[in-house]
């Protein structure tokens, strides 16, 4: 019997001298010939078939290793066919993606971009099927619950001969740069605004001219929201409106001389407590004015003066319901720093004579007031990144 090319000849022999070594017999005749064949080709098939075994045994291993490191890599692994639905994609994907892998498997890619972002998906894919060269873009993605993130998109086409292209795309989480790029953002429009009431303060503008100028400032950095100022009055029981450039009218003459016992707002409660008071919904906590600016949940922080008494309020609104982030909650520090010796300087209900002299922290040069306050506004902005 003669082997195969598959196998090399160095297996028969040695398939046949372990039959000899094992029975110590030599053929005779040709039905031992005929018998010592079929024994030498059944151990060498037993060989073979171990080597077969191992070699399973071995691409099960290398399988496993490679599982490992596509299911559990950082970033997200997925493969999309030529009209953007999902094929196949790694545990990282479908955690960033907010649901479970069996759920991905011909599921349009596109669903998972905010809504926003879909037409720009859409562009970048069709580049992508129409090059050879990796392409890169950011994108906002959103869960179904709501909840999004940044990610970083490394796109390129697979084709195959006979088929239609493929995309594999690398998905990066990039939520934390962008929230960093956004804070540092903020934090130059912060001090630019800084800069901007201390030169108001060094002109000796009308205090009710800054208080307008900021929060309409505020208002261009953060259009998500409404700002509104309020001063506490000299006998420290009602708050009068300050500045309030965007909410309505009505809510602004209801809203003006409330007590500060009252419950109606929650400016109130933050100068009797002397604390940041969020209110997440404002109708479910009884503030029945809140309806007449659709206003939904505010956060309030009381301005305070060196000596720690409260001079007012500033507060921050918005439409939908919920607590606000870190990030929203950081111009109300700034902002309080900003105007706390403004309003120790100088009243709404005093002349600009009895301003100056009430607080000398504003009679040095205007060099002195920007120092002063720079300093402060280091302290409490090293306080907020904490």
């Amino acid at each position: 019997m003669k082997h195969t090319d598959k196998y090399p000849a160095s297996s028969q022999q040695e398939a046949e001298e372990k039959l000899l070594r094992a029975t110590r017999l030599s053929p005779a005749n040709s039905a031992e010939e005929l018998l010592h064949e079929l024994q030498v080709y059944q151990i060498e098939l037993e060989m073979q078939n171990e080597q077969l075994r191992q070699s399973q045994v071995d691409l099960e291993k290398s399988r496993d290793r490679y599982v490992d490191f596509y299911d559990f890599a950082p970033v997200g692994y997925v493969t999309l066919n030529h009209v953007g639905m999902i094929e196949e994609a790694n545990l990282t994907c479908a955690t960033l993606l907010g649901i479970e892998r069996s759920k991905l498997a011909h599921r349009r890619f596109a669903s998972f971009v905010a809504p926003a972002d879909r037409d720009c998906w859409q562009r970048h894919f069709q580049s992508v099927l129409e090059q050879d060269n990796k392409l890169s873009c950011e994108l906002v993605f959103q869960h179904d619950s709501g909840v999004r993130f940044y990610a970083n998109l490394d796109c390129m086409r697979l084709q195959k001969e006979g088929m239609k292209p493929a995309v594999r795309v690398v998905l990066t989480d990039i939520t934390e740069r962008k929230l960093a790029e956004q804070i540092l953002r903020n934090y130059t429009n912060e001090l630019a605004l800084h800069n901007l009431i201390l030169e108001l303060i060094s002109q000796d503008v009308p205090l009710s001219a800054i208080l307008d100028k900021l929060t309409r400032q505020i208002e261009a950095l953060h259009p998500e929201i409404h700002c509104m100022i309020m001063l506490l009055d000299k006998d420290a029981i009602r708050l009068r409106l300050g500045a309030a450039p965007s909410l309505p009218d009505a809510y602004k003459c209801n809203i003006d001389g409330l007590e500060i016992s009252g419950v109606e707002c929650t400016c109130g409660e933050a100068v009797r407590r002397c604390t940041r008071i969020n209110m997440e919904d404002l109708l479910q906590n009884g503030c029945k004015l809140a309806q007449l600016g659709n206003l939904r949940s505010c956060w309030t922080q009381p301005i305070l003066s060196g000596e720690k008494h409260v001079l007012g309020t500033i507060t921050y609104y918005r439409q939908p319901t919920g607590l606000p982030s870190a990030m929203q909650t950081w111009p109300s520090w700034r902002s309080s720093v900003n105007m706390r010796d403004r309003f120790h300087s100088r009243s709404m209900n005093s002349s600009y004579t009895r301003q100056r002299r009430a607080n000398s922290h504003f009679t040095s040069t205007p060099c002195a007031n920007r120092k002063k306050l720079i300093l402060r506004v280091k302290y409490m902005t090293i306080w907020a990144a904490r």
